[in-house]
């Protein structure tokens, strides 16, 4: 059993909230802690199985302008020589 000190405020939203879950507030935090900890666990899991070479490269693109357009014509390109030139698209 673990005692928990928290300030009134939050004491009372945790009562209502579990009232208006029909459970009690102790049932409420066990409840909450073991959520979290699932997703914990579960994120871990799926971060061990990740290996090091693609966690490098996680994130090394934030925002891009490409779309897949420019992905079908990057791959003519590359693979038959050839890009199709539309009206907004030009080779240099």
């Amino acid at each position: 059993m673990i005692t928990i000190n928290l300030n009134p405020e939050v004491e009372t939203h945790l009562r209502v909230i579990a009232a208006q879950a029909q459970t009690s507030a102790d049932e409420m935090v066990c409840r909450i802690i073991s959520e979290y900890v699932e997703q914990k666990t579960h994120t871990e899991r799926i971060d061990a199985a990740i290996p090091p070479i693609t966690k490098s490269l996680i994130g090394i693109i934030k925002q891009t302008a490409i779309d897949e357009a420019d992905y079908q014509r990057y791959l003519q390109d590359k693979y038959l020589g050839v890009t199709q030139l539309t009206k907004n698209s030009f080779r240099i």
